[in-house]
């Protein structure tokens, strides 16, 4: 077998090492030593390393002979004469083992050059036994290992190679050889030299490692070889002492001298003639052994101080060793001074967690915690698990969202903050169900929440308001959860106020489920709705009702019971480059019988929508209507060309003559046609109408064109024909509205009617067009009157169109300062109508939304309901039902107001079911000027002034009643029970009324109005009736129910609770402020039908000073989010917005509310915005606690600006009598747990007066016999505490045991306080008479500063303060009090003392008789 040359040379060496290892001399001797005694173990071993002496060299015993140090071999460095030990313990026989040596530039030295260490890196190393280890032992030892012959063979070979005497070359040939000066001991020295100064020697450990090792081996040996070549061809057969020893080899393995003898030769020797410095690695000049501290750096050379930093930069500490770098410029060096070298801000680190004191260590005594990245508090160590975040540290559930941001701290399935955006616009918007637009300020506001399963819930609340009135128009809300999957869950609800009459008569509901990707929606929507009828609006000719069902629970379900449409959705969304689609394709299903599980649906309406967007903004809207979903467009509305200057709306639709929908239209709904006054009919209408605004003002041109309708086979399309190919065209007009000014808008308009044949209509439809071509033209100027109507007047031109510029010629002359009024014939002949006065919507509607109450005097008798020409004066609007129940009103929109009154009580649905009135302006008087306005037309006289009505009545014999309550007939009350004493029948109900001359009411008498009440417990109770017979019942202010109300044939209105309880209000008279009513309830109380006739009168407003109580909010939960604070709020009927104005009126006023144990708590909001608080009548001051107003119009109460997380928002509800209610969420940290709570109470208020005595019914005083003249016994204290008493809330003040010694755990001192007299400011003077400690254990003292202490045992009874005096002067003496007002500092009491001591003799008490009194206590401390 063929071994590997190197493998056989390395096991020769070892067995030749062993061989000799106990000779103790250099000859060849291997006789057997007689055996020794055993010898001590061997603990250290003796090593000296040599080039010159090299001292800081890394010496090791190899035990594994592989040149690497392992953990396990011994080692040490190299000191004075290259001496050193290994510690050998524990190793037998370690001269069995070779050494390694290995010099390190920069550390090792070359003692021939003192204070400069070696030129560059190497390894040396000895055979085993060897105590010197030399560039030459070295030699021998690589050549034992490479070829494997004995170490003396392998001496006797280098000593040839290198021409040097064997004997020597294992030896010390340093200063302490004795022969050091001999030729043979410099010719070894020299070798040595250019054994290193050549490079022959390794590196590093790497290049002797297993897979270098070979190869190293023949490296060394061959450049030995070629060094000895060299010398001893320098040196030449004879070398006598004048021989240059100092020559050596260079790299090159040439021979040179070295005149500064430093073992570098000249060539490679950068300062040859100085012996310490050889190489200059940076070119500076300077030598890198010495002169040059830093030779890696060009810019650094000197270290004064010797820390191995230059002076010309690196040392910011020159004269200082121990410092050098001041990396953060702070002025403290980086090794000792300054423990954090990288922060100018930190060098000292008190507690060693290697986190400085000044800025870094937060806890500079805690070593276990250093850093507050958030400066909240808490370390980042452990005590903080939200370091990076200021308002978190704690985080009950594990959710990674800290307890304090999350809305659910202890629910770790939702982590993440909500995310809210509001966005605002304005600008057109599609109504559907008008089929038109309008321009509308939209506000959305929008919340995120994700959960942790990834679901992401979305809710929207959006708010409408008209753009220039800001009038309310609607309000949607939506919520939507969409999963990962997915999967799609959405609801909706919606209000609107269509007709803008100030009531919300159009209501729903949707639930939607379906999916969701990134190309659309798919899904299925199930409805709850109204009728839209009410608002104007369309949404299905069925009768819808609105029942707010839980459609969610009933889809599950499958219950579809009051569900009132089914659709199902596809929505595509398309993006473009410069734009984005959104696609909904929507098709309506029967309710009835419809079947969850069906493979197959047939819908019975079908619409698309297309909406275009660019930058996120409508610019476009489409939307076609199949009513049969039959593919045929029945209706097409397109809204275009959207941008900020403005947009275009077009519609073709049919139009009918059912005065129920939507629309009023000329021919439809009235008409002007001469002879046919009655006649009308369906038709196809289309409208262009293009919007611009410049400057703030809008100008609206439109243009309209009416055909017959095509109904065959129920088409519902424009009819054409052959003749007619573009549609069968009856009427066409242009009209073009100008804002010229905020009081002043200009119209023209021109208009063209043709006379249809006969021919075009069936034995079911009149012709209802024109005789004859017919044409016109006007132009009308409407103006903002002072009280904000608006008056129209019309310059006319009818059946021709001759006069050329109508608009112009009436500009001209209004140019030429001509009023209205004056422009007549002379001036424009040829017209019909000169400054004719034009009625305008907002006749009917003002700009609040709120129906215009008239005055009208009339004898119209289809109004009066009498033939016999007598005058009534009546309240009217002239809305629908405003005038009568059931007729209708609307405003055609040329100024003429059309009352369509029906035939029978319950009309059809067509336009025969009624007969017009078409009511203009015949004289109008704006001379009185604001709500003093009245007009004239052949229906009667309108007035605004009730006072002006009532006088124009009186004129005309219309006799006026005067207000009053009238009682008779009503039922007795049964006290005992509690119940009415008898069971009134309706008919008796009626006669009461009847004696009392109740009068009929119209709609317009009560819908939109509320009604208010104050019961015997003086309890706020009211009634708002909305105009569309809904209506809303309110108990002190809040909320309280819903019902409906009609009214029935005797004119008496009927409440229906929805319960089976029914009130009938019979109205008997008002006068401006208030309303008297005959009523009969009918209700259910424990199984019992009760019934009662009674009377009361109401306000049509609020009461000015009424007793404010809570809304009751019934949430049992401590953790409530911000939602349910809302839905709160929005349960007791919203809150009153504060206002910055109301925010600067509540400062210094002080709060107080009354606990549910009659405790107190108060606060006052100073002007700095700090708040002062009172807890119990403890005065609590802080400068951090602080309040402000937030933009949502709360009060925010943070209790300490270093704790911002605990904090309490209150939201005003009602004020009343200084009294106010809130609704509060608040949020603080207790017992190391997290509440949230929403609650609610009553503030009273007072404002800069102090509380005062209360002193009715307190016993007479003789000043001179120092005791009462009278006394009183303990009915006339009860009576006095309750007539001086003052509720909050309903709850009476009592003393407690926290306000007297909190947990029983303090003392609290209080001053007894008299009313001496009032100062300037009106407020009280107080004297202190004396003082009472209160202590644990129900113990005190009545302290004197002159008596001293009087001792009493005190008890609490309901509230009520017992003290029994235990002082021996007064044993037996007892004093009740009672707290009857405070403003939380002071408190006013009611007192009865029973004197016991004798002291009042003239008169003296009778047993039970003492005295009855009042003071004012307030607390000095409590500790």
């Amino acid at each position: 077998m063929k071994q590997h040359p190197l493998a056989i040379a390395v096991g020769l060496g070892t067995l030749l090492m062993l061989a000799g290892c106990n000779d103790d001399s250099s000859n060849n001797n291997t006789a057997v030593e007689t055996p020794q005694p055993n010898p001590q173990p061997q603990t250290t071993m003796s090593v000296t390393a040599i080039d010159g002496y090299l001292n800081k060299a890394t010496v090791w015993l190899d035990l594994d002979r592989d040149y690497q140090l392992d953990a396990n071999e011994p080692k040490s460095k190299s000191g004075d004469k290259g001496y050193t030990e290994l510690d050998v313990t524990g190793i037998d026989n370690p001269e069995q083992y070779p050494i390694v040596v290995k010099a390190i530039t920069g550390e090792t030295i070359d003692e021939d050059n003192p204070g400069v260490t070696v030129s560059k890196n190497f390894i040396m190393s000895a055979p085993a036994g060897s105590e010197v280890v030399s560039p030459l032992t070295t030699m021998v030892d690589m050549k034992v290992r490479s070829e494997g012959i004995p170490v003396e063979q392998a001496v006797i070979d280098i000593a040839s190679m290198l021409g040097i005497e064997a004997e020597l070359l294992t030896e010390d040939y340093g200063d302490n050889n004795p022969q050091i000066d001999t030729v043979a001991v410099k010719l070894v020295q020299q070798s040595a030299k250019s054994i290193v100064s050549a490079g022959v020697l390794p590196n590093d450990e790497d290049a002797l490692n297993e897979s270098n090792l070979a190869d190293t081996l023949v490296d060394v040996l061959d450049s030995g070889d070629e060094v000895g070549t060299a010398l001893k061809s320098d040196r030449g057969d004879e070398v006598g002492d004048d021989y240059d020893f100092d020559r050596i080899v260079n790299e090159s393995k040439n021979v040179e001298s070295d005149k500064d003898k430093d073992g570098v030769a000249d060539s490679e020797d950068k300062f040859p003639e100085d012996s310490t410095e050889w190489a200059d690695t940076d070119g500076d000049g300077y030598g890198d052994n010495l002169a040059d501290k830093f030779p890696q750096d060009s810019t650094e050379w000197a270290d004064s101080d010797g820390d191995g930093y230059g002076d010309e930069a690196a040392d910011k500490f020159p004269e200082d060793s121990t410092e050098w770098a001041d990396t953060d410029g702070d002025g403290y060096g980086d090794n000792f001074a300054d423990v954090f070298p990288e922060d100018s801000t930190e060098w000292a680190d008190s507690d060693g967690d290697n986190y400085g004191d000044n800025v870094a260590d937060k806890f500079p005594e805690d070593n276990t915690e250093w850093a507050d990245s958030d400066d909240d508090g808490y370390g980042d160590n452990l005590a903080d698990r939200f370091p990076e975040d200021s308002t978190e540290w704690l985080d009950s559930d594990d959710d990674n969202v800290g307890d304090n941001s999350d809305s659910y701290p202890d629910n770790a399935e939702k982590s993440v903050a909500d995310t809210t955006t509001t966005v605002n616009n304005t600008g057109p918007v599609m109504i559907s169900l008008l089929s038109d637009v309008r321009e509308l300020n939209t506000n959305t506001t929008s919340v995120v929440e994700t959960f942790n399963s990834g679901n992401i819930r979305t809710t929207k609340i959006t708010t409408y308001s008209m753009v220039g009135s800001n009038r309310y128009f609607g309000k949607e809300n939506e919520v939507s959860d969409l999963s990962p999957a997915g999967e799609l869950v959405r609801t909706r609800g919606w209000e609107y106020d269509f007709n803008l009459d100030g009531v919300v008569g159009f209501r729903g509901k949707a639930f939607e489920q379906g999916s969701r990707t990134s190309e659309g929606e798919t899904f299925w929507r199930y409805i709850d709705e109204s009728s839209a009828q009410p608002e104007g609006g369309d949404n299905g000719a069925d009768s819808r009702q609105f029942d707010n069902l839980d459609l969610a629970a009933q889809i599950a379900a499958k219950d579809l019971t009051g569900v009132d449409a089914i659709q199902h959705i596809i929505q595509t969304n398309e993006q473009g480059e410069s734009s984005d689609k959104v696609t909904q394709d929507v098709k309506q299903y029967p309710t009835d019988g419809f079947d969850f599980e069906a493979e197959q649906y047939i819908p019975e309406y079908q619409y698309q929508t297309i909406a275009t967007f660019s930058g996120g903004l409508l610019t476009g809207f489409e939307e076609l209507r199949d009513w049969n979903a039959d593919g045929l467009v029945n209706v097409s509305l397109q809204l275009t060309d959207v941008d900020a200057q403005g947009y275009t709306f077009a519609y073709q639709r049919p139009v009918w003559s059912n005065p129920h929908n939507t629309d009023f239209e000329e021919y439809s709904h009235y008409t002007y046609v001469q002879g046919k006054a009655g006649e009308l009919g369906p038709q196809w209408y289309e409208v262009n109408r293009q919007i611009s605004w410049q400057d703030g003002l809008k100008t609206a041109t439109q243009s309209g064109k009416r055909f017959l309708l095509d109904e065959t086979d129920g088409r519902h399309q424009k009819r054409m024909d052959e003749a007619n190919p573009n549609g069968v065209l009856f009427s066409q007009y242009t009209t073009q509205t100008r804002e010229v000014s905020d009081s002043e808008k200009v119209e023209s308009s021109s208009w063209a009617s043709f006379a249809v044949d006969d021919n075009y209509f069936g034995q079911d439809r009149e012709n209802f067009t024109v005789l004859t071509n017919d044409m016109g033209q006007d132009y009308k100027v409407f103006q903002r009157l002072d009280n904000g109507m608006w008056l129209g007047h019309r310059f006319a031109e009818w059946g021709t169109q001759n006069i050329v510029d109508l608009t112009g010629k009436v500009e001209a002359l209004r140019a030429a300062n001509y009023e209205l009024a004056q422009i007549t014939s002379e001036q424009i002949p040829g017209l019909s109508n000169y400054d004719g006065k034009v009625l305008t919507p907002s006749f009917r509607i003002d700009d609040s939304g709120q129906p215009v109450v008239w005055h009208l005097i009339t004898n119209n008798s289809a109004i009066t309901g009498s033939d016999d020409g007598k005058y009534q004066l009546l309240d009217i609007t002239l809305t629908d039902n405003g005038i009568k129940n059931g007729w209708l009103v609307n405003d055609n929109g040329v100024g003429t107001v059309v009352i369509s009154v029906p035939f029978s009580a319950e009309p059809w649905d067509w336009y025969n079911a009624y007969w017009r009135m078409m009511v203009e302006i015949s004289t109008i008087n704006t001379n009185e000027g604001g709500n003093s306005y009245s007009w004239t037309s052949w229906l009667g006289e309108f007035y605004l002034d009730q006072a002006q009505a009532t006088a124009r009545a009186l004129e005309l014999g219309i006799g006026v009643k005067e207000y009053a309550v009238c009682s008779e007939g009503d039922t007795e009350w049964d006290d005992v029970n509690d119940v009415p004493a008898a069971s009134p029948s309706y008919q008796e109900f009626v006669a009461s009324a009847t004696s009392c001359q109740y009068e009929a009411v119209t709609v317009s008498d009560i819908g939109g109005k509320a009604f208010y009440r104050t019961n015997s417990r003086g309890e706020l109770r009211h009634w708002v009736l909305n105009a569309d017979g809904t209506g809303q019942y309110f108990k002190n202010g809040y909320p309280n129910g819903q019902f409906t109300w009609e009214i029935n044939s005797e004119g008496i209105v009927v409440i229906d609770y929805g319960n089976g309880d029914l009130d009938y209000f019979a109205y008997v008279n008002k006068d401006d402020t208030r309303i008297s009513f005959k009523l009969y309830s009918e209700w259910n109380e424990d199984g019992q039908d009760l019934k009662e006739v009674w009377s009361s009168g109401f306000t049509y407003n609020r009461p000015e000073n009424y007793t404010v109580r809570s809304c009751k909010v019934d949430l049992a939960t401590t953790s409530a989010t911000m939602a349910d604070f809302s839905t709160a709020i929005q349960s007791c009927g919203g809150h009153h917005f504060i206002t910055e104005e109301d925010a600067a009126g509540i400062a210094n006023i002080k709060f107080v509310r009354v606990r549910g144990d009659g405790d107190t708590r108060a606060y006052q909001f100073n002007a700095d915005n700090t708040v002062d608080y009172y807890r119990a009548g403890e005065s609590r001051l802080s400068t951090t606690r602080r309040w402000e107003r937030t933009d949502e119009g709360y009060l925010k109460i943070t209790w300490d600006t270093a704790n911002p997380e605990e904090y309490m928002l209150l939201a005003n509800l009602l004020y009343s009598d200084n009294q106010s209610s809130f609704i509060a969420y608040d949020v603080y940290h207790d017992d190391g747990q997290w509440f949230k709570e929403v609650w609610s109470f009553v503030f009273r208020e007072y404002e800069g007066n102090k509380i005062t005595e209360c002193i009715e019914g307190n016993s007479p005083w003789n000043n001179e016999l120092d005791q009462p003249s009278a006394f009183n016994v303990i009915d006339d204290y009860y009576a006095a505490t309750e007539s001086c008493r003052v509720m909050t809330d309903d709850k009476a003040l009592k003393f407690t045991e926290d306000m007297l010694v909190g947990n029983n755990d303090k003392s609290t001192l209080w001053a007894l306080l008299y009313t001496e007299g009032i100062n300037e400011q009106g407020e009280p003077i107080y004297k202190e008479d004396e003082r009472l400690r209160f202590d644990p254990n129900n113990k005190g003292a009545f302290v004197d500063a002159e008596d001293g202490e009087f001792g009493f045992d005190w008890q609490l009874d309901d509230g009520q303060l017992l003290l029994s005096i235990t002082h021996q002067d007064y044993a037996g003496s007892t004093e009740k009090m009672s707290i009857v007002e405070t403003d939380g500092e002071y408190f006013s009491v009611k007192t009865f003392w029973i004197d016991t001591s004798g002291e009042w003799a003239n008169p003296a008490p009778a047993e039970g008789e003492g005295e009855l009194t009042s003071l004012i206590l307030k607390q000095i401390s409590k500790d």
